[in-house]
């Protein structure tokens, strides 16, 4: 039986930065009004770029998602309007050993990940930093339990390990 899952983000401050961006980039958009008032139509021309931007923040709303299958997790492209953070993963429940959650400052950068050891002490990480908790946690519970069928043995699921100095409760 094919079991395939997809969540979208619905974070909170993922939410908020989005509301930001796009009222950001919505308020570039009304100074148009101003100019066509004025008159001034080739300053029409500075509205390519809010105009763009809210095209390629609308695309990655919308594409963005995580699939859970039997046999695999896949991620799709993260990026932030010019800037790839990842290409499309797709990682496999082959060898999968422990999975743990990281929340936390890590190299001057906010990091909610969840960590795949395997059997040859290899790590893959996921990027949640767009999930809300409860779906951190929808997550990891579909990963330890996919894996678990997959490989025929039980997936070691570690404590969360979340920095002190930062509000999100253990799962």
């Amino acid at each position: 039986m094919d079991t395939s899952i997809i969540i979208r983000p619905h974070g909170r401050m993922y939410i908020i930065g989005l509301t930001a961006i796009y009222v950001f980039l919505l308020g570039l958009l009304s100074f148009s009004v101003l100019f066509i008032l004025s008159k001034w139509y080739w300053a029409l021309l500075f509205e390519i770029l809010p105009i763009v931007c809210l095209i390629l923040q609308t695309r990655e709303v919308v594409k963005y998602k995580m699939k859970l299958t039997d046999t695999e997790i896949y991620l799709t492209t993260q990026r932030e309007w010019f800037i790839t953070r990842h290409k499309n993963l797709k990682i496999s429940y082959k060898n999968l050993k422990s999975i743990q959650y990281f929340f936390g400052l890590l190299q001057a950068r906010f990091v909610s990940t969840i960590a795949l050891t395997y059997n040859d002490e290899k790590l893959k990480y996921l990027d949640v930093s767009r999930f809300s908790e409860k779906q951190v946690g929808i997550i990891r519970d579909y990963i330890a339990n996919f894996a678990q069928q997959y490989n025929s043995y039980s997936i070691e699921v570690l404590p969360d390990e979340i920095q002190k100095s930062f509000g999100r409760r253990k799962h």
